[in-house]
């Protein structure tokens, strides 16, 4: 018997997105689709400036300013569509179904109240605890993300904290009520190497241990080839490629692929400069007719300058490309 075909516990279709200013509107978002399945880590990554923050700020509500406005498309969770969400049901499903770790903890805490008060308020809220059954469960909840006296780092102050401690809070936080998705928005960046280390692990078993399906937003590809099922590569406010993250590694298809791989430094690469992809990012202002990369392409025709392409499967495999790279293709010569 045929083994049942999963449904995606997050899609999203056809989203756009735009900010109103002075000089006209800029289209930061033109995203065809992208799915998220239950207990999956899917990786995002792309420049900055991409849409990968901002597609995450879309999927919550959490729009970065009133001057952005979604003009078309559907998010999709458990086949909901959170635009149509009401503010009230947003902010019920905000932190109990689906939470975020920001990549700032000192910016996300508030400085004012000591570091447990938001936990407290989670479990008391999401999930009906009284205070002190979510006290309880708050102590259990930081021995879990590994923070050492718990009874003592819930009466302090996010300045009294190191920044990975800061940082596991809000790992902390964002589980307390149980989501069945998390959002994680380059959690690492903000930390030294050596914290980066404990806290990368630390998310590897908490997700493991909880089943959670996770977007992990990141610039750094060590770290979605650790962590990653699956890779999504966003360019100009959309996806270009989406692949198992083995097979992204080993053959990406999308020019744009292969080149931000290329221009990863390598300990061994003797060259003077580092590699880079050559051009500028596109103007949002002016929304491209065709693909967005193709004024940095090497392999760019007439037909990618006047159609658009799309997400087409392969496989588990997909690429918005007319002419995507196979394993040998000699054209990959012109990317080098």
């Amino acid at each position: 018997m045929a083994e049942p075909q999963r449904l995606p516990l997050l899609e999203i279709r056809n989203l756009s997105l735009e900010f109103a200013t002075p000089l006209g509107p800029v289209y930061a978002l033109n995203l065809g689709g992208l799915d998220l399945y239950p207990g999956e880590v899917l990786g995002l990554v792309g420049e900055s400036g991409s849409g990968k923050s901002l597609t995450a700020s879309t999927v919550l509500g959490l729009l970065p300013s009133r001057r952005a406005r979604v003009t078309s498309g559907q998010v999709l969770f458990d086949g909901r569509d959170l635009l149509r969400a009401t503010p009230a049901e947003l902010q019920h499903i905000r932190g109990r179904d689906i939470s975020m770790i920001f990549q700032d903890p000192m910016a996300a805490l508030n400085p004012v109240f000591p570091v447990g008060e938001p936990l407290l308020r989670i479990l008391r809220l999401h999930r009906g605890l009284r205070p002190a059954e979510a006290r309880h469960e708050a102590l259990r909840i930081l021995d879990e993300v590994q923070i050492p006296d718990p009874a003592a780092i819930l009466r302090r102050y996010p300045h009294e904290l190191s920044g990975g401690q800061r940082q596991r809070i809000m790992i902390a936080m964002a589980i307390a009520g149980g989501p069945r998705l998390l959002v994680a928005d380059e959690p690492t960046t903000a930390l030294d190497v050596t914290v980066q280390e404990q806290v990368i692990r630390l998310l590897q078993a908490l997700q493991r241990a909880h089943g959670t399906a996770v977007l992990f937003i990141t610039h750094n590809m060590g770290v979605v080839a650790r962590l990653a099922d699956r890779v999504a590569v966003m360019y100009g406010g959309d996806v270009v490629e989406v692949a198992p993250v083995a097979e992204l590694f080993s053959a990406p298809r999308h020019p744009y692929s292969r080149l931000l791989l290329d221009a990863i430094p390598r300990v061994s690469a003797r060259r003077e400069r580092l590699p880079a992809i050559g051009g500028e990012v596109p103007d949002l202002r002016r929304r491209p007719v065709g693909c967005a990369f193709a004024p940095r392409c090497p392999l760019v025709t007439a037909r990618c300058l006047s159609e658009r392409p799309s997400l087409s499967a392969a496989g588990a495999r997909q690429v918005a490309c007319f002419h995507p790279l196979a394993a040998g293709d000699s054209r990959t010569e012109a990317l080098a």
